[in-house]
């Protein structure tokens, strides 16, 4: 009995060995970037760790809406992002092409996209007559998030939508859960539109400066990208390596247009910084309320950080920033991934990496988004099902091909040759992050602007200026929560 077991554990190795060994042939495997994967020259082993890159499944039952029509009101601006009509030989033309091909022929339904004026008063007119109408005219709409559209209670509670999985990574949890308010999101982020790759900020840094003032060896010994992934990129070096970077090159002791200088921003790279380093000026409770938190000390503290950040020199704010990293006269640009596009023809090399976290022991990056069209689904839809369905769909597709197309198109020339950055473009996208008071700045009296606006002014008065908003914020929240709301029709 011993022999016949040992020899059916025998053929069970054997068989089991064979099997892997056709497994590895075939295997989509992927050896993460920047590990060693040669041996150590002493001898010993190395670990190579390897991931299986995972297949995206789009988990949505069978469906077929017998080519009813799913008719969405997009802005006139957009609509490279949800519509092509034909193919050209034009990568993400034909990216969008083949994806609502896809989610036409997978579920049946003719998908018909009705544009408006960059307005924000004509889209909300057409939406609310067609509301009060019951007309049925618009089965999703994707409205500017600063509109106003999300508080007239026209659209439905998307949490309370089974066919949207808003927890898989075609969606953007870090917009949704702070667009959601007592447990109601009218719009929420996702894949759909361009908005939401494009408008992420990040930094860019020029390579052959970073190796030319020694960095590597001075402030990370394996690079700006190994930094990242350490979780040792922070606020304090980056604010160390701008003072080291900037120099006075035509020697008449400051700093000014044709001088180098440590960073280069604009208004929105600016507030990036401010949120990337943790300002928080609300948060949810345990019961999704949001509770403010203007005029915390961890605010302050950050807001006087970058305050000095910015009376700092080294560090410019304005003027042509593009012209100046181009020329070798910044060592980072602050900036956003589609800013990727007018560095094409960048003599020096460059690479991309998000923006620092305040301290190393902050549990992730932080990346700003700075602005998207969010989509929703209107309470007079004639069918609700249909447009949850084609909603996850193109989220998800646009997801798997369309963004990757994206990356393809943005990253030609130069910066094509750095492997790293589509590794730091994802993880930017994986850390997005937006302030609640953002999404509804309009209903808000603007207070999020308030902060940089402070830094610009160059005085320290955060504390005063937050002391008067939050008399006025805690009013408005509750009206804020209850304008949400789905409005019943009856």
């Amino acid at each position: 009995m011993k022999r016949t077991l040992s020899l059916i554990l025998v053929l069970v190795c054997l068989l089991s060995a064979a099997l892997s060994s056709c497994s590895d042939n075939t295997a989509d495997t992927e050896t993460k970037s920047g590990e060693n994967t040669s041996a150590e020259s002493e001898g010993t082993e190395t670990e190579v760790e390897t991931e299986t890159e995972t297949e995206l499944t789009l988990n949505l039952p069978e469906a077929d809406f017998g080519d009813a029509t799913c008719t969405t009101l997009i802005r006139t601006c957009k609509i490279p992002h949800f519509t092509a009509e034909e193919i050209t030989g034009e990568a993400l033309n034909d990216a969008v092409y083949e994806r609502n091909n896809k989610v036409s022929s997978e579920f049946g339904v003719n998908l018909a996209f009705v544009d408006l004026a960059d307005d924000s008063g004509m889209f909300n007119n057409t939406i609310g007559q067609s509301i009060m109408a019951r007309d049925g005219a618009y089965d999703i709409v994707a409205p500017d998030y600063w509109w106003k559209t999300e508080v007239n209670g026209w659209f439905m509670n998307l949490k309370e939508v089974d066919k949207l999985q808003l927890d898989m990574p075609w969606w953007c949890a870090g917009w949704n859960d702070a667009a959601e308010i007592n447990g109601v999101l009218p719009g929420a982020v996702g894949y759909y539109t361009l908005d939401m790759i494009q408008n992420m900020n990040l930094i860019f840094f020029n390579k052959n400066l970073y190796e030319a003032l020694t960095f590597d060896s001075v402030y990370s010994l394996d690079g700006m990208y190994n930094t990242v992934r350490d979780g040792k990129w922070t606020y304090d070096l980056f604010t160390q390596m701008c003072s080291a970077a900037a120099q006075d090159l035509d020697g008449d002791g400051k700093l000014s247009a044709g001088d180098r200088f440590g960073s280069l921003s604009d208004l929105q790279s600016g507030r990036a910084l401010l949120w990337s380093s943790g300002m928080e000026l609300c948060t949810h409770d345990e019961n999704g309320n949001l509770v403010p938190t203007l005029t915390t000390e961890k605010n302050y503290d950050i807001f006087k950080s970058v305050l000095a950040f910015y009376e700092d020199n080294a560090n410019s704010y304005g003027g042509d920033n593009g012209r100046m990293f181009m020329a070798d006269q910044a060592l980072f640009l602050m900036s956003s991934i589609d800013g990727a596009v007018q560095l094409r023809d960048m003599e020096s090399d460059f690479g991309a990496i998000p923006y620092p976290k305040y301290d190393a022991a902050d549990e992730s990056y932080r990346s700003r988004n700075f602005g998207s069209s969010y989509f929703a689904i209107p309470i007079t839809a004639n069918n609700a099902d249909m447009s949850a369905t084609v909603l996850e769909a193109q989220n998800f597709y646009s997801y798997r091909d369309v963004r990757p197309t994206y990356y393809d198109t943005i990253l030609k020339g130069k910066v094509s040759r750095d492997e790293e950055t589509r590794e730091m473009f994802d993880l930017v996208l994986d850390t997005c992050y937006i302030d609640t008071f953002f999404i509804y700045g309009s209903n808000l009296s603007f207070v999020a602007d308030l902060p940089f606006n402070t830094v610009l002014e160059k005085q320290d008065k955060y504390m005063s200026s937050m002391k008067v908003q939050e008399k006025i914020v805690n009013k408005l929240l509750g009206k804020l929560a209850e304008a949400i709301q789905p409005e019943n029709l009856g």
